[in-house]
């Protein structure tokens, strides 16, 4: 089978688009401090995973630090 190459398009912060609803926020305030940060590192490493750090390092400066 022939490997074909894919070609990425650069990442661009106004590409990503995340709706939150009421619902949500209503949740998340009702959230102990120890669920609200497990739920923030897991948000946190799925970011991370999908879009990758050298992205996300371009996107904000706190994260050079980690390339």
């Amino acid at each position: 089978m022939e490997s074909k190459k894919v070609k990425r398009a650069k990442l661009n912060r106004n590409n990503f688009v995340h709706a939150i609803t009421p619902e949500q926020i209503e949740e998340f305030a009702h959230m102990s401090p120890r669920d609200r940060l497990r739920w923030l590192e897991e948000a946190n490493a799925f970011i991370n995973k999908a879009v990758g750090l050298k992205a996300r390092a371009e996107w904000d400066e706190r994260f050079k630090v980690f390339l």
